[in-house]
């Protein structure tokens, strides 16, 4: 069984929160979420669905070079070839693009790596985790994400998320080190057996987190990622020599290759499985193999993904059996899933979708509303 089409569906979805990072809003009510789906088709008829949904305020990533990328090399690259072969697919994908710090356009990757699984499961009646070989759990504990700019906000953001049966949260940092400390401790008091999961996006300077980590320690903060930019190494090995609680990165750890290197270098305590950074399901399980012997901590992230990547999501954490609980917040902001069933999402737990596959039906319609006639076709 060959891949033998490939479709890219560049759209917007609209968003119903604000959602912002210490680079500033994602998006927002009112605003819009670029979403790149890839749909490939088998030889046999089979299809498979996959997402790449670049945010250009966390990465270089942009719709426009997703879409590029898809269109002019990655997907040519592996039309033709077997849909079994998924480290050959890799090699394909990584050989027409040279890498910079790490492999090139890993959220284009993503989204033809994922829609590869998709139709290999389908095509041999198997859940991911099954095709993988792994047992996997039959739900994922979620957390809230708590993206706030003020006092109030965030005790709105808090007191939704504990409405809807989350007891968990991990909260956007790296702005305002007085404000982060605040928002520590309304959480904390908030949720006080939670796991409390701060996120800056490398949005510290050195002296301001050394100031503000024995505080945010004591506030009860459970883990931080990304405290610095992704290429202040020195910074960051001093900083976790002075630190009680774990440390993880996200931004700089792509390949499997970059992750072996910040264990060599003791940099990190944890790390932050996110398969639309990472290039995809298949280096994302190694890399999880990886921190499984390191032994780090692993918890699971995301990019605001739909249902299609939701899924691809949840099934990998599945598989690993994840227990601490995971930063997709997709339905918290998205208006729209683009499955014909949404994910079952109930008191901050997700089940994981069943059948082949990702275990979940595109809503082709919904997909072509959104994309408004600007699909793009590659055999």
């Amino acid at each position: 069984m060959i891949i033998q089409r490939a479709e890219i569906y560049p759209l917007h979805l609209p968003m119903k929160a604000l959602f912002k990072t210490s680079r500033g809003a994602i998006g927002g009510a009112g605003m819009e979420r670029t979403v790149v789906l890839v749909k490939l088709t088998s030889d046999t008829g089979v299809v498979g669905w996959g997402e790449g949904s670049p945010s250009r305020l966390w990465s270089s990533e942009t719709m426009e070079s997703v879409v590029s990328a898809l269109q002019r090399y990655l997907l040519p690259a592996v039309i033709g070839r077997a849909v079994s072969d998924l480290a050959g697919l890799h090699q394909a994908m990584n050989a027409v693009i040279a890498p910079g710090f790490s492999i090139a356009h890993p959220i284009a990757k993503c989204a033809v790596d994922t829609a590869v699984h998709d139709l290999l499961g389908k095509a041999r009646g198997l859940s991911l985790p099954e095709l993988w070989g792994y047992a996997p759990t039959d739900e994922a504990v979620l957390s809230w994400t708590v993206s706030a700019g003020d006092e109030t906000a965030l005790d709105s953001a808090i007191a939704e998320g504990r409405e809807r049966g989350y007891a968990n949260f991990n909260l956007k940092l790296g702005t305002d080190p007085a404000f982060d400390l605040l928002q520590c401790e309304r959480v904390r008091a908030a949720a006080p057996d939670g796991f409390l999961w701060g996120d800056a996006n490398g949005g510290y300077r050195f002296h301001d987190i050394l100031r503000l980590l024995p505080d945010l320690e004591a506030a009860g903060l459970d883990l931080l990622e990304q405290p610095l930019p992704a290429n202040q190494l020195r910074d960051l090995a001093a900083l976790k020599q002075r630190m009680r609680i774990p440390l993880g990165a996200d931004e700089p750890i792509i390949a499997p290759r970059e992750l072996m290197e910040w264990i060599r270098q003791d940099l990190i305590t944890a790390y932050v499985a996110k398969p639309s950074r990472s290039g995809g399901l298949f280096p994302s399980r190694i890399c999880m193999e990886i921190a499984d012997h390191a032994p780090l901590m692993t918890v699971c992230s995301g990019l605001t993904e739909t249902g299609i990547g939701l899924a691809a999501n949840a099934q990998l954490a599945c598989a690993f059996g994840i227990q601490r609980p995971c930063a997709w917040n997709g339905p918290q902001f998205l208006d729209e899933s683009l499955l014909t069933e949404p994910l079952t999402i109930e008191g901050g737990k997700l089940r994981r979708p069943e059948g082949p596959g990702l275990g979940v039906t595109v809503d082709e319609d919904k997909v072509r509303h959104y994309t408004n006639g600007g699909e793009l076709h590659v055999e």
